[in-house]
């Protein structure tokens, strides 16, 4: 039967707002209406989240055609597909899933065309699939495989230790938080984690500790942490061509620090490479005699970086590979060659180098897409990468550094048509008409684009990283399930993502911050003066950084869209800081700590711009174990939207199962075909 798509009566439940907070950000008084939301744990709290569960859940469960939406993403799912393999020992290692499998496996095979064994299983693990695999790291003889049970809880890690040549498993189990690095050295490895703390407050004082094979926890090596600055977050590496630990360390900034000690040495203490945090420096490999970077410092585009180990000083740093007119996002050093990653046209670009920098020749990429990582099969001559775009998942691709030529290895196929789509990329004007915007265009080919049609916009990640073509970009099967039903979606970068340069990116973080705001509105309006769109049929989807600028977006243009769906955005920007996952974006939004810094944030902070206005029909979805923004963001706004809604729209407010991906994505994709009033063939 064909929808009528009758509106769907919803009841708040009540919401206490009189007993406000007030605080007091450098003399500027600011109310707190729901301060008491930001317990999780609080009884008056959990009540008052089940009853809005209950207002969303039946109203979800009131769209006519959720039940086939939930079928189909199921389908799209469920298909067989293996990742880059490696080489340790005698085996190749990759992981795997049959199509069927919750979490994907780990397995091994002696060749790539030989049957494979499972040597890693998370769907047999204790509970299930409440955890996946995480990080994994071979010893250097291939004999050792230390693994993290990743708990979907969000918070918290254990990694094991198997013998894969005796199939045994050891008795190290390591308790962990935060875990950034996993990498082996002799008879052991180094990992990062966190100081245990409670659930919601930020985790501070980031630390590298070494394990030694068969030893205690308790008894393991603190190798380095920065006291002076809690907010720090280390990544290690363990290189063994230049024998060096090298440490990468983030924090309050736009860049990192680096340090670095030989891995040989008694001496426990590190040599800085830089120690400011204003420009990116992204580890690529080293030398016996050289440590290498990918940066930005004093290159726009970044250039590779070639540090010497005994004068590592500024004035002794050369120029490997300059910058170029693309920007050069990664590296890898592999044998006598240079791999490069670069971004042109917001699509991925490799170039093959030699070791003196020279450029060899580039690496042909099959469509318009992304290059997913690298790794090294038998010998330094051997590598295998993936490629992957809005259409196709990842396709793993064999190297031959010997003969320059690469063949496929691996082809996973989902079920979906990728012929019956047709990808353009756009630029867009800024509002400044300073800058260009790139935006794609994602549809079916037969499409009607004299016609209005629905059509789902995003315009930022959930960590800052630049949209780029790939599988599934969004998360929970939105892109592909939205096209096959005749949906256009829309993707576009804004400034002050990664990616597009050292300015580009500036542009758009701490004060700049509006500038970013802009960029997605005026993306909005260009669509709206499409004929393939139209008001009321256009909209929006941010995660992470992404839903905060939906939700400020919402204030600021309540006009632009049909539909808005965010999950777990950072609302309460005066007050973010005080909780957990919010120390890797303070060098995004800023602090209220500081007097500059919250005087913009007051100027689009959420929740603290919500006037009675009628706003679009808005779902909010969050889950109790993000990392991104906590739970106590989704509630807050959620109240305070409802609160002022002068509109028909609804505005819901809907907690997600981790260990059910396609939960989200049944709700997001059940609210906007709704409300777009678009039916589900």
């Amino acid at each position: 039967p064909v929808p009528t798509f009758d509106t769907i009566t919803v009841s708040y439940p009540s919401t206490l707002r009189g007993e406000s907070t007030t605080d007091v950000y450098f003399d500027y008084p600011v109310n707190d209406s729901y301060r008491w939301l930001e317990s999780d744990t609080a009884t008056k709290v959990q009540a008052w989240m089940a009853t809005q569960q209950k207002v969303s859940t039946q109203y979800l469960q009131e769209v006519p055609f959720r039940t086939s939406i939930a079928t189909r993403l199921q389908a799209l799912t469920n298909f067989r597909r293996s990742g880059l393999p490696s080489f340790h020992g005698t085996y190749y290692y990759y992981r795997y899933n049959n199509g069927t499998w919750a979490e994907d496996v780990l397995v091994r095979a002696a060749t790539l065309k030989d049957s494979v064994t499972i040597v890693l299983n998370p769907n047999t693990w204790e509970a299930g699939t409440n955890y996946t695999l995480g990080r994994y790291a071979f010893s250097d003889d291939g004999r050792y495989l230390a693994y993290e049970q990743q708990n979907k809880d969000g918070h918290s890690s254990l990694i094991r230790v198997v013998d894969v040549v005796e199939q045994t498993a050891l008795s190290d189990a390591l308790s962990v938080r935060g875990l950034t690095t996993l990498d082996w050295h002799g008879n052991g490895f180094f990992y990062t984690s966190f100081p245990e703390s409670p659930r919601q407050e930020p985790q501070l004082f980031h630390q590298l500790y070494f394990h030694p094979l068969g030893a205690a926890q308790r008894n393991d090596e603190l190798v380095f942490a920065d006291y002076r600055a809690p907010d720090r977050r280390i990544t290690a590496y363990a290189d063994t061509a230049s024998q060096c630990l090298v440490l990468e360390v983030v924090g309050n900034g736009s860049g990192n620090a680096v340090y670095f000690r030989s891995l040989e040495s008694t001496d426990p203490s590190f040599t800085p490479v830089v120690e400011s945090l204003d420009n990116r420096f992204r580890w690529a490999g080293g030398t016996k005699d050289h440590l290498y970077f990918v940066t930005d410092y004093q290159a726009n585009q970044s250039r590779l970086l070639k540090v010497s180990i005994t004068q590592p000083d500024k004035g002794y740093w050369e120029e490997h590979i300059p910058a170029g007119a693309d920007q050069m996002l990664r590296s890898w050093r592999r044998g006598n060659h240079w791999v490069v990653k670069y971004l042109r046209d917001a699509t991925h670009n490799v170039v093959l180098y030699d070791s003196l920098g020279d450029q060899v020749r580039r690496i042909h990429l099959p469509e318009r897409g992304s290059f997913t990582n690298l790794s090294t099969g038998k010998t330094p001559k051997e590598l295998y990468f993936g490629v992957t775009s809005f259409l196709r998942p990842e396709t793993v691709y064999r190297l031959d550094l010997d003969r320059y030529r690469s063949a496929l290895v691996f082809n996973s196929k989902p079920d979906l048509q990728a012929e019956a789509y047709h990808l353009t990329l756009k630029w867009i004007s800024s509002y400044d008409e300073d800058t260009s915007l790139p935006l794609f265009l994602l549809h079916q080919k037969e499409l009607d684009l004299t016609q209005p049609h629905p059509t789902l916009l995003l315009a930022a990640g959930p960590t800052g990283a630049p949209l780029v073509p790939q599988w599934n970009l969004s998360g929970h099967m939105l892109i592909p399930a939205a096209i096959e039903q005749g949906i256009i979606v829309a993707v576009a970068n804004i400034r002050g993502t990664d990616g597009f340069g050292r300015s580009w990116k500036q542009a758009g973080l701490l004060r700049q911050q509006q500038t970013r705001l802009d960029d997605l509105q005026a993306v909005a309006e260009y669509l709206l003066e499409q004929p393939f769109t139209a008001r009321g049929k256009l909209a929006v989807y941010g995660a992470g950084q992404g839903a905060t600028l939906v939700a400020a977006t919402l204030n600021q243009r309540p006009d632009l869209f049909a539909v808005a769906i965010a999950k777990n955005g950072w609302y309460d920007l005066l007050r973010y800081q005080n909780f957990r996952g919010s120390v890797e974006q303070l060098a995004v939004f800023g602090t209220s700590q500081d007097s500059l810094q919250t005087n913009h944030l007051l100027s689009y902070s959420p929740i603290h711009n919500v006037v009675p206005n009628k706003f679009p029909a808005s779902l909010l979805l969050y889950d109790l174990t993000t990392s991104a923004g906590v739970p106590l963001h989704s509630r807050k706004l959620a109240a305070e939207l409802q609160y002022q809604q002068r509109g028909p729209d609804p505005i819901l407010l809907y907690r997600a199962d981790p260990s059910r991906d396609d939960q989200v994505g049944v709700a997001a994709l059940s609210f906007l075909f709704y409300q777009t009033r678009t039916r589900w063939k």
